[in-house]
Parts: structure tokens; C-alpha cells; sequence
């Protein structure tokens, strides 16, 4: 709070004849341990979305000083990990639809190639069954019974 509204609520206590009104150290002290604490909850967020993001040996220092924080470059770091990360990400996307489209190709001349044996596994039986058709006609024609 301002001073003037500090010194304000001080002369309204006062004056309904209260005893312990908060004085201006104590209410410093308050407002210095909720920063203290607004710290902490930040320093907390961080090494939680660091160890969320892989770093095994995350840490993060809590700065007691308001007046000078901590430079920012983590959060740089953050983003070209983040953005490092998601390229490797589209690399592995494109090197699998790759292999998934290479796959299919030897998938398809397998398949080909089972139909071209099979193709010809039924012109062998084919001309296997025409053969032995004829062998009993020319043996009989071949035959002569004097």
C-alpha cells in the first residue's frame, strides 16, 4: 500500500480505540514475505518445466533481492531446446513416412512377384495335365498287334 493510505488506516484504528494495529514495519515485513513467497511459487513453476522437459539436473536459485532479478536467459534456452526438440521431432516424422513408403513399394513387389510364381505354377500344371493326356493316345497309336 502507499503511505498515505498506510498512515490513513493507522489514524482510523486509532481512533475506534484499537490495540494492536499493524504498524508500518510489520505491514513492510508482510509485504516483504509475500514477495518472498511469489519467488518461491516462480522458482518452483521453473524447475517444475525444466524437469518436465528432461533436464535431469535442473536447479534453480531463488534471488532474495527483488530490486535486481536474475537474468532472463533461460527462457531463451528454453525456446531453442523447445524449437531443437521439435525439429528432431519433424526429422523422425519424415525419416518414418519414409521407411512406412518404402515399406509399401517391397511390400507391393513381394506381392507381384507371388502372383508371377503362382501364374506360372498353373501353366506347369497346365501343360503337366495336357502331357499326360497324351501320352496314353500316342501309346496307343504307337501300339501294333500283328
Amino acid at each position: 500500500r502507499s503511505q498515505a493510505e498506510s498512515d490513513y488506516q493507522l489514524a482510523m484504528a486509532m481512533s475506534r480505540g484499537e490495540t494492536n494495529v499493524p504498524t508500518s514495519s510489520s505491514q513492510h515485513a508482510s509485504n516483504n514475505s509475500d514477495e518472498e513467497e511469489g519467488k518461491l511459487i516462480e522458482a518452483a513453476k521453473e524447475l517444475s518445466l525444466r524437469t518436465y522437459h528432461g533436464e535431469t539436473d535442473a536447479a534453480v536459485a531463488v534471488d532474495a533481492d527483488i530490486s535486481n532479478p536474475p537474468p532472463t536467459t533461460t527462457l531463451s534456452t528454453h525456446n531453442s531446446q523447445l524449437d531443437s526438440d521439435h525439429q528432431m521431432a519433424l526429422e523422425f516424422q519424415r525419416q518414418e513416412e519414409q521407411l512406412n513408403h518404402e515399406s509399401e513399394q517391397l511390400a507391393r513387389q513381394l506381392q507381384a512377384l507371388d502372383q508371377q510364381e503362382v501364374a506360372l505354377q498353373r501353366q506347369r500344371q497346365q501343360r503337366n495335365n495336357s502331357n499326360r493326356r497324351r501320352q496314353p493316345e500316342e501309346a496307343k497309336a504307337g501300339c501294333t498287334i500283328s
